[in-house]
């Protein structure tokens, strides 16, 4: 299977140093278990509960390069924030 990908030049122009990167992955099976994510993701609710680690803000360098690129892109990069949490039936 081919896929084509492309850059508007005024986005390559806007950005020269952007990174683009794919993982192509096949075989993978979205079922069954995960118990070391889970485990992770225990690890990481505790350490953002006591203050030990927190995301970045929006002034942060990679996040503010990421609020240029959506305003340049024509969007509001505040109108839709990205939820990290389990939802009550993940258990």
């Amino acid at each position: 299977m081919a896929i084509e990908f492309s850059l508007a030049d005024d986005v390559a122009n806007s950005f020269p140093d952007a990174h683009i990167c794919f993982v192509v992955a096949s075989g993978v099976r979205n079922e069954g278990p995960w118990p070391e994510t889970v485990d992770e993701l225990a690890r990481l609710e505790r350490q953002i509960a006591d203050g030990s680690w927190q995301p970045f803000d929006k002034e942060h360098p990679t996040i503010a390069s990421w609020h240029e690129a959506y305003r340049k892109f024509g969007t509001n990069p505040n109108r839709t924030r990205f939820q990290c949490g389990r939802s009550e039936s993940a258990g």
